[in-house]
């Protein structure tokens, strides 16, 4: 019977998501739609506050009597198992052997996006819940309370999974035990310490009653508390890279501009300050990797490192930020530049992509048949480009183009009107130009003498080089976008679907009052080793 669980479990063991896999993009792609529609006009934070009465000033969980405690911090879960299966043994361990000795947490907080690519019951237990299942059977500990935010991908089913999974009565997977009532929560820690963990939703802000709640409990802080602040995304991070795609002069306004576009997160903030309390650390996820940057004394903290795949840390304007970049990060920029170049092998990684390129191929060769008789006596570049011209004259390829050409702008990163432009042209043209190629090769050089059959066996021949071809050029444009331009950070990496750059962050308060933060990576058939060590402000 144990070997036959076993069996069972080593079965629902779940890959990387491949992000390039069709129906996975249009499945994703709908739920994005859905999801951003139903937030736009129903809030389902708001029925949280009328469903769970709120204690005013009443933190969810407290630990201000303690001297000494240890808290965890991960995010981006529930990708591979391999991956978060790491992560959770590390986190498991009674004694990780770091910087002397740091001992197993006490508290656990996970950062948002417990579970790739969309939220669902099924989807929880198979990639959140059972690498920690299976790292808490390996090697039992004590049940610590855990506190969960939703990122992104928690919100694609507008909460209704998280919120059964995470915020109802008893919730435990492993040692995780899930106190929560709401998707936000406040815990009071020692030495007049408080820990934050506010929700975004895909507005990317508090909603009223949020803000609200957490008003009650400033109401109750007194002058000289510290504040570790939880959000579901680096927000001085997206919203510089905003700021740098439409006003770059304004470049060193980014603290104006982040309260433009989070007015009730510094409505929060405001409050703090009024009360004398003082943010430390902010401390996020959302980007799969660790990155840390300082402004004055506050500390914030990038690390997504819950086992989803790997971000590039090399690829982003550092020089230009108004906040003062720290070089530590996790992977290394000469590492994550190194790691780029995966994408030359992108067919090795997303075969299924070249079934999507290969029937487009196919479908352009099929349309645009007919101008390809007559170009014998052309080279092949000019009567490819003899044969484009007189396709426009047909509807069907012109509706073929401008999907084509349509597809690649909406795919072309959005940061950067011309980029966006021009990218999608070299882009769309590279696959057009590839197709008509191959197709004027085969319109030359393969006939059985039946026209109806050599058209068939043509479009075969285009669907089988279209295959090998189009993912090529797909790999070798996100490699170029990102190793260059900078550009496609997101769709470069989740391509490669590293999962080796597993991290999380371990806070360890001693007597004296001083919170120190360990980065902990966890490699995969590794032993974690720390990444660096940081002292919070006292």
């Amino acid at each position: 019977m144990v070997d036959d669980r076993k069996r069972r479990r080593r079965a629902q063991r779940a890959d990387m998501v491949c992000w390039y896999d069709p129906p996975q993009l249009l499945d994703t792609a709908r739920r994005v739609i859905e999801s951003s529609l139903i937030a736009e006009s129903a809030d389902p934070r708001h029925l949280q506050a009328l469903e769970t009465p709120d204690e005013a000033g009443e933190p969810f969980l407290e630990f201000r009597d303690r001297e000494e405690l240890v808290v965890d911090f991960t995010a981006d879960l529930g990708d591979g198992f391999e991956s978060s299966h790491a992560v959770a043994c590390a986190m498991e361990q009674s004694k990780l052997p770091l910087a002397g000795g740091l001992g197993r947490a006490e508290l656990v907080v996970l950062g948002g996006d417990q579970v790739y690519p969309t939220a669902s019951d099924k989807a929880y237990r198979r990639r959140f819940a059972l690498p920690f299942e299976e790292a808490s059977e390996k090697i039992p500990g004590e049940a610590r309370p855990t506190f969960v935010l939703p990122g992104n991908h928690d919100w694609y089913d507008s909460l209704v999974a998280f919120r059964g999974f995470f915020c109802g009565e008893g919730g435990q997977v492993g040692s995780l035990q899930f106190p929560q009532r709401r998707s936000y929560f406040a815990i009071a820690l020692p030495h007049r310490v408080w820990l934050l963990g506010v929700d975004f939703q895909l507005a990317h802000d508090l909603d009223g009653p949020q803000l609200e709640h957490f008003q009650h409990i400033v109401a109750t802080m007194r002058e000289g508390d510290r504040i570790l602040l939880c959000m579901p995304e680096p927000i001085w991070v997206h919203d510089f890279e905003a700021l740098m795609a439409t006003h770059p002069e304004d470049k060193d306004e980014l603290d104006a501009f982040m309260r433009e576009e989070h007015p009730r997160l510094h409505a929060l903030l405001d409050s703090l300050e009024a009360r004398g309390a003082r943010p430390v650390a902010w401390l996020s996820g959302d980007l799969h990797h660790y990155r840390r940057h300082v402004n004055g004394s506050l500390q914030l903290v990038t690390s997504g490192g819950g086992g989803a795949f790997a971000h590039p840390t090399h690829a982003w304007r550092d020089h230009d930020h108004p906040y003062s970049v720290q070089p530590i990060t996790y992977p290394t920029h000469t590492e994550s530049f190194r790691l780029g170049f995966g994408n030359l092998f992108f067919l090795r990684r997303n075969w299924t992509f070249g079934l999507f390129t290969g029937f487009l191929y196919a479908l352009v060769f099929l349309t645009m048949s007919a101008t390809l008789h007559g170009t014998e006596h052309l080279t092949f570049a000019n009567g490819a480009w003899t044969s484009f011209g007189a396709s426009l004259d047909q509807p069907a390829a012109v509706l073929l183009v401008a999907f084509v050409y349509g597809g690649f702008y909406a795919f072309t990163d959005t940061r950067g009107a011309l980029f966006r432009v021009f990218a999608c042209f070299f882009h769309g043209s590279a696959h057009l130009g590839a197709a008509l190629l191959m197709g004027l090769a085969a319109a030359r050089y393969v006939s059985v003498g039946q026209p109806v059959i050599d058209t068939f066996v043509r479009g075969g021949l285009l669907a089988l080089g279209g295959f090998f071809v189009g993912p090529c050029i797909m790999g070798l444009y996100l490699l170029t976008s990102l190793n260059v331009f900078r550009r496609h950070r997101n769709e470069a990496f989740s391509a490669l679907r590293v999962g080796d750059y597993g991290h999380f962050l371990r806070l360890v308060f001693d007597r004296s009052g001083e919170i120190t933060l360990h980065a902990i990576a966890t490699p995969k058939n590794a032993e974690p080793k720390l990444i660096e060590t940081v002292k919070l402000p006292r």
